[in-house]
């Protein structure tokens, strides 16, 4: 049974990912309102700690690991997350059917966001 408190989105963008100490760029693979799957993980991250993502820049959220298996982590967010935050990550796949889709005003959709500027982690 999935206990989801909301509907994920399948996103391909990388993020930034702070376990302790360590900081690293991940790929954020889905994504709610309410949390989001994340792969590239190098450390073990054990169930129950604590993360933070730097989504975009100036875009911080953070939550606890609820699931790890083979490089790929499941987070719920301590916070919801906006849906315009939501949106923003679905508008890169043109082919997605969802209802993030924003269309302009003559009904065409609207052209993909490019890739965010995120800083460099800061212990490479």
């Amino acid at each position: 049974m999935d206990k989801r408190l909301s509907k994920r989105f399948d996103v391909n963008a990388d993020v930034l990912s702070r376990a302790g100490h360590e900081t690293s760029r991940v790929t954020l693979r889905d994504l709610s309102p309410a949390g989001c799957r994340l792969s590239g993980i190098e450390q073990q991250i054990p169930i129950g700690s604590e993360l933070q993502l730097t989504l975009i820049s100036g875009l911080d959220i953070s939550g606890t690991v609820r699931w790890a298996k083979g490089g790929d982590v499941g987070m719920e967010f301590s916070e919801q997350l906006s849906d315009a935050a939501v949106k923003y990550f679905t508008f890169d796949d043109p082919g997605a059917e969802n209802e993030f889709v924003t269309l302009d005003t003559f009904g065409r959709r609207l052209p993909p966001l490019k890739a965010s500027n995120l800083p460099e982690p800061a212990n490479r």
